[in-house]
């Protein structure tokens, strides 16, 4: 990517007379692409795609499986991109059908939106996928990193550090999600440690996430920098012009009619005999509740009786959700608990530091709303 020109301040005095018009080129351009060279991970290989360049990262001649890199920022959001295609391997990358960057609205770039909402598009329906499983539309989470040494410091790409967005795929999202949240239970920030990242053995492009060591002394500066850079900051932005629904029509109230006559009081009718409880909805495995967006699961604990879901987040859906599901079941058919990988990072003292307050929030933007 070139370097952009600098802009003067002053129009010469020859063009004031001009009628200012920029929006009219603007126009129905969106959130105008992004201005960060791209860290791909198709083919299961590390790739920079900057423009037309695409080149993949090795080391003696061999593709990398990891890289380190320092994660500077996030879309505070989960983001959503629908294609109307499956991808085949060697197909040149296209643009997505559809997309939204908060994840509830179609970003204005899109020519023909599939719905005016994620909330209620059927594409953001587990099953609509092609395999009958998963959502059609995948979930994504953006996020900014720096390739940097084990030793934390900051390496330079064409003469300068650069940073680079990274689309965390829907089925990475879990070890993205582990990682994060245990450094935030550490009391770790994300942007202070050298983050490994690596393709786990499977046959698509699944990213997982492991300590490497904490960012040098002499690279903070450079990292607020770049933090606080103009291209940075375009890159995580969620597009504040995406269209709002209106709300839901009211029924038009007509003037009232006079009031009939009361009719005599019926005698009371007997009290109806509370309704049986809903039977429990099939279980939901560890990793489908994973897969499921925060208004999926705030609806399902809802409807498991939790008080208050609409102001809970996963960490406390999801216990809930199993737990609940746990004790509906015959101990026959509740599954083994599923192996986690334990992350190894170094911490002093016996106890684990909870974080504070200002980390958790900035560790929001990178969690998101999971």
């Amino acid at each position: 990517m070139s370097d952009l020109v600098q802009i003067p301040n002053q129009l010469p005095a020859h063009l004031q007379t001009l009628q200012t018009a920029n929006d009219d080129f603007l126009g129905g351009v969106g959130t105008g692409g992004n201005l960060l060279p791209k860290l791909s991970i198709r083919g299961r290989r590390f790739r920079i795609v900057d423009g037309d360049e695409e080149i993949v990262l090795r080391h003696d001649n061999y593709a990398l499986e990891a890289i380190t890199v320092v994660m500077i920022a996030a879309r505070p959001t989960v983001s959503k991109a629908y294609y109307a295609t499956q991808y085949e391997a060697g197909d040149e990358p296209s643009a997505p059908n559809c997309l939204s960057l908060d994840g509830k609205h179609p970003d204005p770039s899109v020519e023909a939106p599939i719905s005016d909402s994620c909330t209620t598009c059927r594409f953001n329906i587990f099953g609509s996928a092609r395999n009958g499983k998963g959502k059609a539309c995948s979930d994504f989470k953006r996020v900014v990193v720096v390739p940097c040494s084990k030793d934390g410091r900051l390496m330079e790409w064409n003469g300068k550090v650069q940073a680079f967005r990274l689309d965390v795929p829907a089925a990475s999202l879990k070890n993205y999600r582990a990682f994060v949240g245990q450094l935030s239970k550490r009391g770790m920030p994300v942007t202070g440690v050298v983050t490994e990242v690596f393709f786990e053995e499977a046959e698509f492009p699944l990213l997982g996430f492991r300590f490497a060591g904490f960012v040098d002394a002499s690279s903070v500066a450079s990292i607020q920098e770049l933090i606080d850079s103009e291209e940075v900051q375009h890159d995580i932005s969620v597009d504040a012009s995406a269209p709002v629904l209106p709300a839901a029509p009211e029924i038009a109230e007509s003037a009232p009619a006079p009031a009939p006559a009361p009719a005599p009081a019926p005698a009371p009718a007997p009290a109806p005999a509370p309704a049986p409880a809903p039977a429990p909805a099939p279980g939901h495995d560890e990793d489908a509740l994973e897969e499921m967006s925060l208004t999926e699961l705030r609806a399902l604990a809802t409807s498991l009786g939790m008080e208050d879901a609409s102001k809970r987040r996963r960490s406390t859906l999801i216990p809930f959700i199993i737990e609940h599901q746990s004790k509906s079941r015959t101990p026959a058919s509740s599954p083994a608990p599923a192996a986690t990988e334990q992350i190894e990072i170094p911490i002093g003292g016996d106890e684990e530091p909870e974080a504070s307050p200002e980390l958790n929030s900035k560790l929001e933007s990178l969690l998101g709303d999971w």
